[in-house]
């Protein structure tokens, strides 16, 4: 990953073209999702969560990383995919 790949990981998503967004405004997402209310419509499709922010890792020890780098691959991979 660059360093824009991991500043949209860290939802900051200041360097994202207009074209980028566009990419992703048919990508569903829940309407209802606080965290994602704090963003602009067009940006909520871009957003997921993933290790510690989807409760997959334990802070305090770090168990869950494997479970957290699988569920990046397997988004990695639908986006790809287009799914």
């Amino acid at each position: 990953l660059g360093n824009h790949e991991t500043m949209n990981v860290e939802l900051d998503l200041r360097y994202v073209t207009e074209g980028g967004f566009a990419d992703f405004a048919d990508t569903p997402y829940e309407a209802d999702d606080a965290e994602l209310l704090a963003y602009p419509e067009a940006q909520r499709g871009r957003v997921a969560a993933l290790g510690d922010a989807a409760c997959q890792v334990h802070g305090a020890h770090g168990s869950g990383v494997a479970q957290g780098l699988i569920a990046a691959r397997v988004l990695a991979e639908a986006v790809a995919l287009g799914t």
